[in-house]
């Protein structure tokens, strides 16, 4: 570096100072901590609001990311269920087989009414859409659920 260049402990940087950079150093002796203890009861008051208010917008933030996981793996399960209805339907899964049972019966109570919307002539078509719009219905539903409880956190 030059000399003069005014880097630290430099005599040239600290004289360019009317009062040789002493208020210079109380202003730092003040941002460390370095004075009276009526600043720093003050300057602690401040610092615990600060503190406060970021400890609430980090719980928050916390809480909204959990709920938000929690929403996702609720809504993927419905989702899982719906599919692997029309899989073992398609499939040929025995049905009174208990997974296949458990299935179906949770299938028909979460396809949110679209049974019979639309009656195609063939079966194969009537189970996708019967239990393929629900399963879009759930993922669209989720999705912007989550959405909405990450945007609010």
């Amino acid at each position: 570096m030059p000399p003069g260049h005014g880097s630290r402990g430099d005599p040239a940087a600290r004289n360019w100072l009317p009062d040789g950079g002493k208020q210079s150093r109380q202003i730092l002796r003040n941002l460390r901590g370095e004075h009276s203890c009526t600043q720093r009861v003050a300057r602690g008051r401040l610092l615990a609001m600060g503190t406060s208010r970021t400890s609430v917008r980090g719980k928050r933030t916390r809480i909204s990311a959990v709920l938000a996981t929690l929403i996702r793996i609720v809504g993927g399960l419905i989702v899982l269920i719906l599919v692997a209805h029309v899989l073992l339907t398609l499939g040929h899964a025995n049905p009174t087989n208990g997974i296949s049972m458990f299935v179906a019966y949770w299938a028909d109570r979460l396809q949110l009414g679209f049974r019979d919307l639309f009656n195609p002539a063939d079966a194969r078509t009537r189970l996708l859409v019967n239990y393929g719009i629900p399963a879009v219905v759930w993922l669209v539903v989720t999705w912007v659920l989550v959405r909405l409880v990450r945007r609010v956190g």
